[in-house]
């Protein structure tokens, strides 16, 4: 069991991070709550509509098993071995439409988005369960640059470039969604709470 001395330096110690990666003023108000993902998951279900959150991210990079090297096809050294941490602010239970129309507003266009009436899955709160995974699902409204690491040292995305997939780009057309895996939160602050997942 942790002391109170233990606790507040992890605090101190996650808010600074916060701090740096995000290059915003964070303020814990009520303190680091530690949770399992099973109890994440019921937190996450029960949010009302249009909860704020902040949350922290470690994702495993997805790459090709191979890749071509002098025109020829070799194992990826780099394959299952990146992660990538990422703070992105939003807001979650939100009102699709809604946020829909505001994004075409702020970027000057008419807000005269119709829902096309497709489903992503079933929403529960802040939850979107179709396979697998239940899902975080979110619009996000800010992020942090993403950190790319090995075995914990980071490593410039130049670097990697050769052992990615090639990326799609696209035009935005309103609200950014965007869907997490709960097991790759590694802490969230709702409201006045931040939990860490453990």
């Amino acid at each position: 069991m942790k002391t109170e001395k233990e606790k507040q330096l992890e605090i101190a110690l996650l808010t600074e991070k916060l701090q740096r990666i995000s290059k915003k003023k964070i303020v814990l108000k009520e303190g680091l709550k530690r949770i399992n993902v099973d109890q994440l998951e019921k937190i996450l279900a029960e949010q009302p509509k249009d909860t704020p959150v902040t949350l922290f991210t470690v994702t495993l990079v997805g790459m090709n098993k191979n890749i071509i090297q002098d025109g020829k096809k070799v194992p990826n050294p780099m394959y299952d071995k990146v992660v990538k941490e990422n703070y992105v602010d939003g807001i979650v239970n939100y009102d699709y439409t809604h946020e829909q129309n505001s994004a075409r507003l702020a970027a000057g266009e008419k807000a005269n988005f119709i829902p096309s009436g497709k489903s992503m899955g079933e929403h529960e709160g802040a939850l979107i369960r179709n396979s697998g995974e239940p899902k975080l699902i979110m619009i996000a409204k800010d992020s942090s640059k993403p950190v790319y690491k090995i075995n914990g040292n980071e490593i410039p995305k130049e670097e990697l470039k050769p052992y990615l997939k090639p990326s799609t780009n696209f035009t935005p057309g309103g609200a950014a969604v965007r869907q997490f895996k709960i097991s790759n939160i590694k802490s969230i602050v709702i409201g006045n709470d931040e939990y860490q997942i453990f």
